[in-house]
C-alpha cells in the first residue's frame, strides 16, 4: 500500500470536533453559536427587561466642575427618566467607543491604526533627510 492512498473511514458524530474560532494572520473568524429550538410552541423565549440603574445624584442638583461653555454655570442633573437609553449602556463593561462585538471591526481598526503609524513614520523620515 503506497503512502498516498486514501483511506476513507466514519466518524460518530461525537468524535466531530468544530473549531469556535479560525485564526488567519491578524484575523480571527468566529462561528455562530447554534441553538437548539424548543418543541414547545408555548414556551417562547422572553427578553429581560434590564433595569436601569439608579443615577447616584439626585435631580436638581448642581454639577460642579463639568461646565463646558465658558461663562455659563454649572449644570444642573436631571432625573434618570430624561436622559437618553443609550447613556446607561454606556456604564455597562465592554461598551462605549472602540469596543465592538464584531471581530471584522475590531481588525479593520487594527489594520487603520497600522497604516496610519506606518504613515507617520514614513513622513517623520522624509522629513528628516
Amino acid at each position: 500500500m503506497r503512502p498516498s492512498t486514501l483511506i476513507s473511514f466514519k466518524l460518530r458524530p461525537d468524535q466531530i470536533k468544530i473549531p469556535k474560532s479560525i485564526s488567519i494572520g491578524l484575523a480571527t473568524i468566529s462561528s455562530p453559536r447554534l441553538y437548539s429550538q424548543s418543541s414547545d410552541p408555548s414556551k417562547k423565549l422572553t427578553i429581560k427587561s434590564k433595569t436601569v440603574p439608579i443615577s447616584s445624584i439626585p435631580a436638581g442638583t448642581p454639577l460642579k466642575g463639568l461646565a463646558y461653555i465658558k461663562g455659563e454655570g454649572d449644570p444642573i442633573a436631571k432625573a434618570d427618566d430624561e436622559y437618553p437609553n443609550w447613556l446607561w449602556a454606556l456604564a455597562e463593561p465592554n461598551m462605549g467607543a472602540g469596543n465592538s462585538d464584531s471581530p471584522l471591526q475590531a481588525v479593520k481598526r487594527e489594520l487603520k491604526r497600522d497604516n496610519r503609524n506606518k504613515i507617520r513614520t514614513a513622513n517623520f523620515l522624509k522629513a528628516k533627510k
